[in-house]
């Protein structure tokens, strides 16, 4: 599984940066699912998406989807070139651990600083990957 460079830049910078920087913002203030006078749950696209129970579960799908593949990533290249790429390691041992913890941990559960990690996360994706993109493209 080998991805060019350019496609992980631009997955960072569009996708992973928004997400983190909206999740550690907005998590505490998402809608509880809504309801109708018979105590169901009401099926529309804010209860699908943007719910306090649904955006936790995709953190911690993001989390575990993050250990998962940096997992198999760094193994492959331990046993193929015996070398340990830094990046692997780095989401193993703290980014997925914290997608996990958020994801599993309820709101009321879940410290501030977790949140402003996410958020620091997300500034900094963003900023680093729109330097990186810079770099190859103009640079």
């Amino acid at each position: 599984m080998n991805i060019d460079i350019i496609y992980i830049y631009w997955l960072h910078f569009i996708y992973v940066g928004p997400i983190f920087l909206f999740f550690g913002l907005n998590t505490k203030n998402l809608p509880e699912n809504s309801k109708d006078e018979d105590g169901k749950y009401l099926l529309n696209w804010t209860n699908l998406f943007l719910t306090q129970k649904n955006a936790y579960l995709y953190i911690a799908f993001l989390g575990i989807i993050n250990f998962l593949y940096h997992l198999y990533s760094a193994l492959k290249l331990y046993f193929e070139e015996q070398f340990i790429n830094h990046t692997n390691i780095m989401h193993i041992l703290f980014v997925a651990p914290l997608l996990i913890y958020i994801g599993l941990i309820s709101k009321e559960n879940t410290s501030y600083i977790y949140y402003n990690l996410l958020t620091i996360f997300g500034i900094g994706l963003i900023f680093l990957f729109a330097y990186k993109l810079y770099l190859y493209y103009f640079g």
